[in-house]
C-alpha cells in the first residue's frame, strides 16, 4: 500500500484525502482477490484444455502429470480426483469424494470455487476451486486446487487496519467466509450492526440490499468508543463481497503516519537501494535458473498437446508461436483473421471483445491448414495484463478438434432423428426410460414427462426419486393390480432385469393393469425393455394398451359368436339331414303303402278302394315334389334370389287345391282343416310361387298342432288401384306356438325350433324361410302372432319307457318295434336303454314288417 504526502489546512479535506486513499487500499485489495481466484481458475483450464487435446489416455500417468505441474501453482494444494469420486490423501488413502457439492458440480461439466469447509483430506478449512476435464465419453476427471481459509485470512490482513480495524470475504447474504479476525469467521455480518446506530446516509436495509443486488457502498455507524465506516466492493467471484471495517481514529491517524514515514523513507532510501540492487540481482540469476526449468516442462507439455500456442497484440498481428501443430496451418505471421474462416470473423470478434472485458474467451473456428482447406479448431484467448491491470498481450491457444467436431456433427444428426424417433414413438409409447443398471438410477428420454406435474412433485417430496427401485416400489404399492403383480415383479425389478441382461436375454416384456385416473379404474399397460450395446443400459418402453385390448376382447368375443354360429349350423345341418330324410321316407313310405294296397284291391278287384289309393298316392307325390322343389329353390335363393313369372291365372284353384290338400293331410293328423272367405278372378303372377307359400304356411300349422287340434285359413281381398289388388292370408292354430328365442330365428333356413320339435314334429325346416323370400319379393309383409306354448307328444323313446314300468305281468317281455325315418341319430346304446327290441326305417318293407309281428 503507498500514501502520497499532503499538508491541509481544513479538518474536513484531511478527512475525505484519507477517505479516497481507503478507498484506493480497498480497490486494490478486491483486484487481488478477484486475480487470485481468477488465476487459480484459468491455471486449472488451462491444464484441463491441455488433457483434453493431449495423447494421454491413461489417468494415472494424467494424475502424475498434474501433480508434478502443480507444485508451482497459485493455490495451496491440488489433488486429481477421478470420475467415480475418488482421490488420495497424503498417506495414500482413499478418499471418496462423490457426495460434495463441487464434485457433482463439476461432473456436471461446470466450474467455479466452493464455500469453505472442513477437508476430509487435510483436517482443515478449505476453498475448493474445480474445473472438470472433459473427453468424447463425457468427464473423465476433476482438477481442483485448495486455498486454505489462513491463506486468504492472511492476504486480508496485509489491508490497512490499524487499531480496531477489520477485512473480510463476505457471501452476500452477509455470512463471514474468511476475516482478519478469525473469530468472526461463520457469523453474519449484519447481525452484529443491528445493535449500533446508524449515522450515515445509507441504511442497514439499504447496505443488505445493495450486497444482494451486487452493488458497492458506504455504511457509518456509532461504535461503543468512536465511530466507524463499513466500506463493501463486490468480487467477480460467487458474488462475494469485500468488507473493510474501519474505526474513525484510524482514518484520522492516517495523515500523521504518512507525515512520519515520509521523514523515515528519505532516510531509508538511500540505505537501502544498495542493498536492494544487490538483492535483485541475485535474485535474478536465481530466477533465471528457475524460469530455463519452468521453461522446458512448459515446452515439453505444449509438444505433447498437439496445440498451437502463441501470442499477439491486440491488433491481432502475431508476435511469437508455440509447438509443433503450427506446421498443420498455413500461419506463419500477419493478422490471425487471415486465416479464419469468413463465416467466423464475427465468432473471433466476439471473443476478443468478451476477452477485453475480464471475460475468458473461448470459441470453435474454422482455420485454414496447409492443404488449403479448413479445420475446425478450439480457440481460447488469455489475457496478459501488466501489475496495473492494463491488457499489453493476449496469448491464445488453438488445438485441432476437427475429427471430433465431424464425430459431434454426426451425431447432432444422429440426435436429430433420434428424437424424431422418439417423437414418433411418443405416439405409441407415453413412458421412455432409460435404466443404468450399475447406479440403479433412470432418466427419461421424453422431456415432457419428465417435466410433469407428478414428477416434479416427487423430486421435492423424496430426493431419490431418480431411483429405479423407488419408482419400481411405488408402482407395486399403488399402482398395479394384485392380480399382476407376480408377473410386474418377475419381470420388472431391478434384480430382476440384471439377471436377464447376465443371461443375454435379448428382449422382455409384460403386460398387466395399472390404476387409470379414475378412482377405481384399471387400464392396460405394456412394458417393454431392451438391453442397450455393451449392456450397462437397457431402454423401458411403456404403452397404454387398454383400446387394443378391448379392441382384442371384442374379437375374440366375435370369434366365439362366429365359432358358436358355425357349431350351430352344422348342428342345424345334421339335423336337416336327420329331418330331411323324414320328410323324404315319409311320403314314400305312403305311396309304397298304398301301391301295395292298390295292388291287393286290384286282384280283389276292388275299384273304389283302387279309385281312393291312387287318389292317395296323387296327393302324397305331390306333397313330395313340394318338398323337393323347397329344396331346390332354397340353393337358387341363397345363390341367386328369387325371381318372379308373370303369367294368368285362376285365384279361386288356389283355394280349391289348399281345401283338397290339406283336408286329407289334416285328416292323417287327427287336425281338423277349414276355410273362410272366398277368391275368384283371373290375375297375372307368379302362381307357382303364391301356392307354395300358402302351401308352407298351412302345412307348418297342421304339423307343429295337436290331435284334436284344429287349422282355420282365412282370405280377403281389398283394391289398391283399379288394377291392383292386396290379398290377405290369415292361418290360425291350435299349435304348440313360439317362445322369443324361436322367433328372432323364424325365418333362417333349416331352422326348426330347437327344444319343441321331436319325431313328431319331422320337417326340413325351410318353409318360413321360402315364405319369407315370396312375400318380400311381391312386396308383401309377413307376420307372427304368437299363441300358448304347448308341449308335444310323448316321443316313442319315453313310450318305451312307460310302457317297461306298467305294473301289468307283460310289460317287461312284450315286443316293441320303432319306426323311425332318421335312423342317423338312432343309436343301439339310446334303443337298448329305453327297452325298444327292434327298429324299421321308413319306408319299411311289408314282408320284413310282417315278420316282425309273426316272429
Amino acid at each position: 500500500m503507498s500514501f502520497s504526502i499532503f499538508f491541509h489546512d481544513n479538518e474536513k479535506q484531511v478527512e475525505e484525502t484519507n477517505l479516497h486513499y481507503l478507498e484506493r487500499d480497498s480497490d486494490s485489495l478486491a483486484q487481488q482477490l478477484d486475480v487470485k481466484f481468477q488465476d487459480s481458475l484459468d491455471y486449472l483450464k488451462n491444464m484441463a484444455f491441455i488433457f483434453e487435446d493431449s495423447t494421454i489416455e491413461e489417468l494415472d500417468e494424467m494424475q502424475s502429470l498434474f501433480e508434478t505441474m502443480s507444485k508451482d501453482a497459485p493455490f495451496d494444494e491440488a489433488y486429481f480426483i477421478y470420475s467415480d469420486g475418488n482421490t488420495w490423501d497424503l498417506f495414500g488413502e482413499k478418499v471418496d469424494l462423490s457426495e460434495r457439492e463441487y464434485f457433482k458440480e463439476a461432473m456436471k461439466g461446470k466450474e467455479g470455487i466452493s464455500e469453505p469447509f472442513m477437508s476430509p483430506l487435510i483436517s482443515r478449512e478449505i476453498f475448493i476451486c474445480y474445473v472438470p476435464v472433459r473427453s468424447e465419453n463425457g468427464i473423465q476427471a476433476v482438477l481442483s486446487g485448495i486455498y486454505y481459509r489462513e491463506t486468504l485470512e492472511a492476504l486480508l490482513q496485509s489491508a490497512y487496519l490499524g487499531d480496531g480495524g477489520y477485512a473480510g470475504l463476505v457471501a452476500a447474504d452477509g455470512c463471514i467466509l474468511a476475516g482478519s479476525n478469525t473469530g468472526l469467521n461463520g457469523k453474519d455480518l449484519f447481525e452484529g450492526l443491528e445493535a449500533r446506530q446508524i449515522i450515515g446516509d445509507t441504511s442497514l436495509e439499504e447496505a443488505r440490499a445493495d450486497m444482494k443486488a451486487g452493488r458497492a457502498g458506504l455504511l457509518s455507524y456509532e461504535g461503543a468508543v468512536a465511530s466507524s465506516l463499513v466500506m463493501y466492493r463486490p468480487l467477480s467471484q460467487n458474488s462475494w463481497y469485500l468488507v473493510q471495517n474501519l474505526p474513525s481514529s484510524v482514518l484520522n491517524d492516517m495523515e500523521s503516519a504518512v507525515s512520519k514515514s515520509a521523514v523515515s523513507l528519505a532516510i531509508g532510501l538511500t540505505v537501502s537501494f544498495v542493498a536492494l540492487f544487490a538483492g535483485i540481482y541475485l535474485w535474478l540469476r536465481m530466477r533465471h535458473s528457475d524460469l530455463y526449468v519452468e521453461n522446458q516442462r512448459v515446452k515439453a507439455i505444449v509438444d505433447a498437446s498437439y496445440s498451437l500456442i502463441f501470442e499477439f497484440d491486440q491488433s491481432g498481428e502475431a508476435v511469437a508461436w508455440y509447438g509443433d501443430a503450427g506446421k498443420v496451418f498455413d500461419i506463419e505471421n500477419g493478422a490471425l483473421t487471415e486465416y479464419i474462416h469468413p463465416e467466423d470473423l464475427t465468432l473471433f470478434t466476439e471473443q476478443m471483445k468478451e476477452l477485453k472485458e475480464g471475460k475468458l474467451g473461448e470459441r470453435e473456428l474454422r482455420i485454414r491448414t496447409r492443404e488449403r482447406i479448413y479445420h475446425w479448431c478450439g480457440s481460447r484467448l488469455i489475457a496478459m495484463r501488466n501489475p496495473g491491470g492494463k491488457l499489453i498481450r493476449i496469448l491464445g491457444i488453438i488445438r485441432d478438434i476437427d475429427d471430433h467436431k465431424q464425430k459431434e456433427l454426426s451425431l447432432a444428426d444422429e440426435r436429430d432423428l433420434f428424437a424424431e424417433a422418439i417423437h414418433m414413438l411418443g405416439d405409441t409409447y407415453y413412458k421412455i426410460l432409460v435404466l443404468n443398471l450399475e447406479t440403479g438410477r433412470y432418466r427419461f428420454i421424453r422431456k415432457e414427462y419428465a417435466e410433469a406435474p407428478e414428477i416434479r412433485k416427487a423430486r421435492q417430496e423424496y430426493s431419490s426419486c431418480d431411483s429405479y427401485s423407488f419408482w419400481y416400489d411405488r408402482m407395486a404399492e399403488s399402482m398395479i393390480h394384485p392380480d399382476y403383480l407376480d408377473a410386474f415383479e418377475k419381470k420388472l425389478s431391478l434384480d430382476s432385469i440384471r439377471k436377464s441382461v447376465a443371461d443375454n436375454t435379448d428382449r422382455h416384456s409384460v403386460i398387466y393393469k395399472r390404476r387409470g385416473p379414475v378412482e377405481g379404474e384399471y387400464k392396460w399397460a405394456q412394458t417393454e425393455w431392451i438391453p442397450c450395446e455393451g449392456g450397462e443400459e437397457v431402454i423401458l418402453y411403456v404403452k397404454d394398451i387398454t383400446d387394443e385390448r378391448i379392441a382384442e376382447e371384442n374379437h375374440r368375443r366375435e370369434l366365439e359368436r362366429a365359432f358358436e354360429e358355425v357349431k350351430r349350423a352344422n348342428r342345424v345341418k345334421t339335423e336337416f339331414l336327420e329331418h330331411i330324410s323324414h320328410d323324404l321316407r315319409t311320403p314314400m313310405n305312403a305311396i309304397m303303402g298304398m301301391n301295395e294296397m292298390t295292388y291287393r284291391a286290384a286282384q280283389e278287384k276292388d275299384f273304389d278302394k283302387i279309385s281312393y289309393y291312387t287318389g292317395r298316392v296323387r296327393l302324397t307325390a305331390e306333397y313330395l315334389t313340394l318338398l323337393l322343389a323347397d329344396l331346390v329353390d332354397v340353393s337358387h335363393m341363397q345363390k341367386l334370389g328369387l325371381e318372379l313369372v308373370c303369367e294368368s291365372f285362376d285365384m279361386g284353384i288356389l283355394l280349391i287345391a289348399c281345401r283338397e290338400f290339406f283336408q286329407y293331410v289334416s285328416k292323417e293328423k287327427h287336425v281338423s282343416f277349414r276355410t273362410e272367405g272366398c277368391l275368384s278372378g283371373m290375375y297375372v303372377g307368379d302362381y307357382r310361387r303364391l301356392k307354395q307359400l300358402v302351401f308352407n304356411l298351412i302345412e307348418n300349422a297342421v304339423k307343429f298342432n295337436k290331435p284334436g287340434g284344429s287349422v282355420l285359413l282365412r282370405v280377403r281381398t281389398e283394391a289398391e288401384t283399379d288394377c291392383r289388388d292386396r290379398f290377405f292370408f290369415e292361418i290360425k292354430d291350435t299349435g304348440i306356438g313360439m317362445d322369443e328365442e324361436q322367433l328372432g330365428k323364424l325365418f333362417q333356413p333349416f331352422d326348426r325350433g330347437e327344444h319343441i320339435v321331436s319325431e313328431t314334429f319331422a320337417g326340413t325346416g325351410l318353409g318360413l324361410f321360402i315364405a319369407k323370400n315370396i312375400v318380400d319379393a311381391m312386396g308383401g309383409e309377413i307376420q307372427v302372432i304368437l299363441t300358448d306354448i304347448m308341449m308335444p307328444e310323448m316321443d316313442g323313446y319315453a313310450l318305451a319307457e312307460r310302457i317297461r314300468e306298467l305294473s301289468r305281468k307283460d310289460s317287461g317281455t312284450v315286443r316293441i318295434v320303432a319306426l323311425t325315418a332318421s335312423s342317423v341319430t338312432v343309436t343301439e346304446e339310446k334303443v337298448l336303454a329305453c327297452g325298444i327290441n327292434e327298429i324299421l326305417d321308413k319306408p319299411f318293407d311289408v314282408k320284413k314288417f310282417n315278420q316282425l309281428i309273426r316272429g
